[in-house]
C-alpha cells in the first residue's frame, strides 16, 4: 500500500515527493503534471521516458495555449476564428505524435 501512496519513480534521490514541489509552488493542473511527467521521465520505465518527455510537453503547449487564450480574450481582436488545424489540441497532438509515434500523441 505505501508503493502506491509514495512511488519510488515521484520521490528524488534525497527525498524529494513530486507532489510536495507541485504544492509548494501552488501549480495548476498543467503546471503540475509538467512538473511530474518530466521528474518522472527514465524514473517510472526506462523504455516510456521519451513518451513521458512528451507528455510534459503536450501539458506545456496546452498551458501556453491557455495563457494565449486569456491574453486575446483580454484585447479586442479582429481576427477571423481559427481553423480547426491552428486550434491548440490539433497543433499539440500532431506534433506529439510525430514525436511519441503515437496516432492520438500518446497514451493517457
Amino acid at each position: 500500500m505505501t508503493e502506491i501512496l509514495d512511488p519510488k519513480h515521484y520521490r528524488s534521490n534525497n527525498g524529494i515527493q513530486c507532489i510536495d514541489v507541485i504544492e509548494a509552488w501552488e501549480l495548476n493542473y498543467h503546471r503540475g503534471n509538467i512538473i511530474k511527467y518530466l521528474l518522472r521521465a527514465g524514473k517510472k520505465h526506462l523504455e516510456t521516458e521519451i513518451e513521458d518527455l512528451c507528455k510534459a510537453r503536450w501539458y506545456l503547449d496546452r498551458e501556453i495555449a491557455r495563457l494565449q487564450d486569456i491574453k486575446s480574450s483580454a484585447t479586442p481582436a479582429a481576427a477571423q476564428p481559427l481553423s480547426p488545424a491552428e486550434k491548440p489540441r490539433a497543433r499539440i497532438v500532431a506534433q506529439c505524435s510525430k514525436c511519441c509515434d503515437q496516432p492520438d500523441g500518446f497514451a493517457a
